[in-house]
């Protein structure tokens, strides 16, 4: 189930290939085309001792590079020759993930569906648990993609039970709940988790899944009461009334349903029962608060928070959203300097605060502040501050010494589907489960 942050984030606002490109001096004369930049010294030489660069046909990269060239035409049996010599070259428990990725869309699509799942498996125990688990959802993808319906949930299950960020497992399981309900796996699901049910009154396990898959099974039917949903959600919170992992899922269900008090309730009882996440909490009852237009309520928890010794930048985000929608725009902005000083060494904060300082017309504040972190290397946060530092150059220096702009990032589709939001969520906002 998706977590009470990215729902409730929802529920407000309703990989990656560079084109080569010719540069400035390209088609000009000779004798006019700009001299070459020195090379830097550090690139001069190669230091004493370093290897040889590798001899093309003596290069994984090489090979695999020419196997993504014909997938991209669907020459599926080329590039199944092509991506084998790159993990030929590469050593057998250390295949580079990205070659068996393609190694198995190659095989997927000849359709060799055991042999696409063999290639598949090749880099998994060499992972960390964050690349494993991103890795199996893409896989997940290319097997629903082939109709392989059971391989995908099988991917999808054992990335579940990876020990990764909750929002990882978010993206995770609601990728699972996507694949029930778009393929005849939903309902299997379902027959299996009431069976099990039937066997066991008390089986939790079975009880969330149902929740889950019934919810989902009516999701955009805005006119249904999805009764059996919330039948299961009652039995939950009743079979799991003190159990911290179980109230993190009923904050998402009662967000998703629109059971605002019900979610309040729930976080409340969690910023005694799971302290260390209190900050969550807090950031959840003020966006539900301020959804509902409970400004009075938004001040009450705002204060709670701060006798609570809570100082995170989430929190501070969710109060100078609620002051913004309610015309205080400099509470708004001491709210963002509050976040930004919160967590120092985090760029996005900073960019948030500068992005109000200039709706609010402090540019030259907004200026200052955007150079301090225009050097960060974040292919997503960049371009959005040298956007934002383009706008400040254009309105107070007529585009004088502007920033060259850097390229946006470009997706390689099928993506994990990251959202690239310039506001929320901030750093600490651990989504729940």
């Amino acid at each position: 189930m998706k977590t009470a942050w990215m729902i409730v984030a929802a529920l407000l606002v309703s990989q990656a290939s560079m084109e080569a490109f010719a540069g400035e001096n390209a088609g000009a004369p000779a004798e006019k085309q700009a001299p070459a930049p020195a090379a830097p010294a550090a690139v001069e030489a190669a230091p004493a001792g370093a290897p040889a660069p590798l001899a093309a046909d003596q290069n994984p990269q090489y090979y695999a590079d020419l196997g993504n060239v014909n997938l991209r035409y669907g020459e599926s049996e080329k590039a199944v020759e092509l991506f084998s010599k790159a993990a030929e070259l590469q050593q057998a428990d250390k295949v580079d993930y990205m070659v068996a990725l393609g190694l198995g869309r190659a095989y997927l699509g000849q359709g060799e569906f055991d042999k696409a799942e063999a290639a598949f498996n090749l880099p998994l125990n060499n992972l960390e648990p964050q690349k494993k688990v991103q890795y199996l959802a893409a896989v997940a993808r290319f097997y629903k993609m082939a109709e392989q319906y059971e391989r995908a949930e099988k991917a999808l299950l054992i990335a579940r039970n990876e020990k990764v960020a909750e929002h990882e497992q978010a993206i995770v399981t609601q990728q699972l709940l996507e694949l029930y309900k778009t393929t005849p796996l939903g309902k299997e699901a379902i027959v299996k988790y009431e069976k099990r049910l039937a066997e066991n009154p008390k089986d939790i396990e079975a009880v969330k899944a149902l929740m889950e898959l019934y919810f989902y099974e009516n999701k955009n039917d805005k006119n249904q009461v999805n009764e059996r949903a919330a039948k299961m959600a009652a039995l939950y919170a009743e079979l799991s009334a003190d159990n911290v992992s179980a109230l993190r899922d009923m904050i998402a269900f009662s967000a998703a349903a629109g059971d605002y008090e019900k979610t309040i309730d729930i976080c409340t009882k969690l910023i005694k029962k799971d302290p260390d996440n209190r900050s969550e909490y807090y950031s959840t009852i003020i966006i539900l608060l301020t959804e509902q237009g409970k400004q009075d309520q938004v001040e009450e928890w705002a204060d709670k928070a701060e006798k609570d010794g809570v100082k995170s930048d989430s929190t501070y985000e969710a109060l100078a959203d609620a002051y913004a929608k309610a015309g205080n725009k400099e509470k708004a902005l001491q709210c963002l300097k509050k976040a930004m000083d919160a967590v120092p060494d985090n760029p996005r904060p900073k960019y948030n605060y500068a992005k109000a300082l200039f709706a609010a017309g402090k540019k030259a504040e907004a200026k200052k502040l955007l150079q301090s972190i225009n050097d960060i290397d974040d292919r997503q946060l960049k371009p959005l501050i040298q956007d934002l530092l383009l706008q400040i150059y254009k309105d107070t220096d007529n585009g004088a010494q502007a920033p060259e702009k850097a390229p946006k990032p470009a997706t390689d589709k099928p993506a994990a589907g990251k959202p690239a939001n310039d506001a929320k969520p901030a750093k600490d906002a651990k989504p729940a489960k």
